[in-house]
C-alpha cells in the first residue's frame, strides 16, 4: 500500500512539473531570418546570429539605386535587440509575435518575419533595374495611340 501511494504522489508531481513547464508564457525569442515590410516594399533586413550576429539591410535610396547596410546585432534582453550600422547606430527593437517596429527617416515601420532562414543577398548594390525597359505598363502604353491629342 505504501508503494502505491508514492507511485501516485511521484506520477503526479512529473504531470505538474511537465505541464506546468508547457504552458510557460515566458517564451524565447531568438532574432533570426528575413524580414519585410509593407510599407517598405523593396526593403528587406536580415538577421544571422550563426555569422556573428551579422545584421543586414537591403534597400533602395532616393534615386532608386539598390543599397546595402551590413552591421551586427545584440541581443540586450529576452526580446530587446540593439543594431549597429552606419544606417542604425545603436538602434534598439523589440521583437515579439515574429517582427518589430523600427524608425528610418523619422517613421515608424513594422518589419514582419516572411522567413525563419537569413536570406543573404550577393551582389546587390551592383544591381540595376530598367523600369523602363521592363514595366509591361509602360511599355504598353507607349504603342497605344488612344491619348494622342494631335
Amino acid at each position: 500500500m505504501e508503494k502505491l501511494k508514492t507511485k501516485k504522489i511521484l506520477i503526479t508531481f512529473i504531470l505538474v512539473f511537465l505541464t506546468s513547464s508547457c504552458n510557460s508564457s515566458n517564451k524565447t525569442f531568438l532574432l533570426r531570418g528575413t524580414f519585410a515590410c509593407k510599407e517598405l516594399p523593396f526593403d528587406s533586413m536580415v538577421f544571422d546570429p550563426e555569422n556573428d550576429y551579422t545584421f543586414y539591410y537591403y534597400y533602395e535610396d532616393l534615386q532608386g539605386n539598390s543599397k546595402l547596410d551590413k552591421g551586427t546585432f545584440l541581443r540586450k534582453s529576452e526580446s530587446k535587440y540593439i543594431i549597429k550600422s552606419s544606417v542604425f547606430k545603436n538602434i534598439g527593437i523589440t521583437y515579439k509575435n515574429s517582427g518589430f517596429k523600427i524608425m528610418i527617416n523619422e517613421k515608424a515601420y513594422y518589419f514582419k518575419q516572411i522567413d525563419a532562414i537569413p536570406g543573404i543577398q550577393t551582389n546587390y548594390e551592383s544591381r540595376k533595374f530598367n523600369y523602363e525597359k521592363n514595366s509591361k505598363f509602360t511599355s504598353l502604353f507607349k504603342h497605344l495611340n488612344f491619348f494622342n491629342l494631335n
